[in-house]
């Protein structure tokens, strides 16, 4: 390991200079982190919502982030808050059972959604007690 040591014959200002130096040096260094974080975040967006139908909040309510594994679920009041900051041009997909799929594009305006989601129209769900398969009979 080098050691620095000092040298009698600097002069003061000369040390004023090192110093002078250094600080540039580490304030460059963090004005640069500090600018790449915001060009990542720049692009994402905190998402929060509610989902409903005509009798009002849906509980229980998935909305996933197409194409990954993120996701979160509505509460009692049917609100929802995505876990993180999302991409903007990224498609949501909410779904609840009985309901059709519905598709969001995240934008700009997308940071609180209000989504009114469409009873899927089904006659009768069939669980077979022996069975792991849902048979459903549409209208």
């Amino acid at each position: 390991m080098k050691t620095i040591q000092f040298n009698p014959n600097t002069t003061k200002q000369q040390h004023k200079n090192k110093w002078i130096i250094l600080s540039f040096f580490l304030t460059c260094l963090f004005m640069c982190q500090l600018s790449a974080q915001t060009s990542t975040n720049a692009n994402s967006i905190s998402v929060k919502g509610i989902v409903y139908d005509e009798n009002g909040a849906l509980p229980n309510v998935s909305i996933i982030l197409k194409d990954s594994r993120t996701g979160t679920m509505t509460n009692t009041k049917g609100k929802f808050t995505f876990p993180e900051n999302i991409e903007k041009g990224a498609i949501l997909s909410i779904s609840h059972l009985g309901y059709k799929t519905q598709n969001t594009t995240i934008s700009e305006a997308s940071k609180y959604l209000n989504i009114n989601l469409k009873l899927d129209a089904l006659d009768t769900v069939l669980i077979a007690p022996n069975s792991d398969k849902i048979y459903r009979t549409k209208r």
